[in-house]
């Protein structure tokens, strides 16, 4: 029985792109040649994203997925991170894989991803992506930085990560900082007492106080899944002239730490005015 095996590229389309893009598309035409070779039954589809996504569809003809791959117009841009998480939501979402075939997402960017639980431009975090992937049985193969959520996407879906030529925007940014955040607009995050001891001071001097505060905090293990949570604590807030709240929320590794690596923590703050920020951290067993 003829093997069928669905693959749809998942392309950051931004300006420093324009090179890889190149590359891929003079790549196609060995790809589609393997797949024959070996009598597989392949069609092939096609995502792009720079802040917004684009789908083109699945095809098994070579002549129109290199038309597609030669209507990619690179260019914009210059953001740190563009919207990945949505292009692999889009390309799982809204791709007719065939029931009984193979399903393969090859993802290719040379910068971070927009994320809910990062900078809060996608509506998608990278935990909720990841176990949409698994769900669906996508393996996705990734030509990215060197950034652990990328990396993660490869590891949980049983795909491969490979360095992709330049870095892009990315070139003089440490990865810590686009992983890590100790500070934002609604409060901070500390480090007491060793690894697990975290306290979190909201600042409320701002006019207008606000009357309740709800921190919501979960663990990715490091592959990138959702490991631990989410937990929700609420807190009143006193009017008695104070002008800070700290918040201690429990963290128990012995419950979470099943694999060695780097844990991320998370925490998002919201208050009843509809401010919210995001925490972050990471831990290393």
């Amino acid at each position: 029985m003829t093997q069928k095996v669905d693959v749809v590229f998942v392309l950051d389309e931004t300006a420093s792109m324009t090179d890889n893009i190149r590359g891929i598309r003079a790549y196609v035409d060995f790809l589609f040649e393997a797949f024959d070779r070996e009598g597989r039954d392949a069609t092939f589809g096609l995502v792009t994203f720079r802040d917004e996504t684009r789908t083109y569809g699945r095809t098994d003809d070579l002549g129109t997925f290199k038309n597609w791959l030669f209507k990619i117009g690179v260019d914009g841009g210059g953001d740190i991170a563009e919207a990945g998480l949505d292009g692999l939501m889009t390309a799982v979402t809204e791709t007719q894989f065939r029931k009984d075939a193979q399903r393969f997402i090859v993802l290719a960017s040379d910068g971070a991803f927009h994320d809910a639980d990062y900078d809060g431009k996608s509506a998608y975090s990278l935990d909720q992506v990841i176990e949409t992937l698994q769900n669906a049985h996508v393996r996705v193969d990734v030509i990215g930085i060197d950034y652990l959520p990328i990396r993660q996407i490869a590891l949980a879906t049983g795909g491969t990560w490979r360095a992709i030529p330049g870095r892009g925007y990315l070139e003089y940014v440490p990865p810590l900082t686009l992983t890590v955040k100790l500070f934002s607009k609604l409060g901070t995050l500390n480090l007491e007492n060793g690894q697990m001891d975290d306290k979190i001071t909201v600042y409320i001097n701002n006019p207008p106080r606000p009357k309740q505060l709800t921190l919501t905090w979960k663990v990715l293990n490091p592959l990138g899944e959702r490991c631990y949570g989410p937990f929700t604590e609420r807190k009143m807030i006193p009017d008695d002239g104070s002008t800070q709240v700290e918040l201690r929320p429990e963290l128990n590794s012995e419950v979470f730490q099943t694999i060695p690596g780097i844990y991320t923590i998370i925490y998002r703050l919201e208050n009843e005015q509809g401010h919210q920020s995001i925490l972050r951290r990471t831990l290393t067993f």
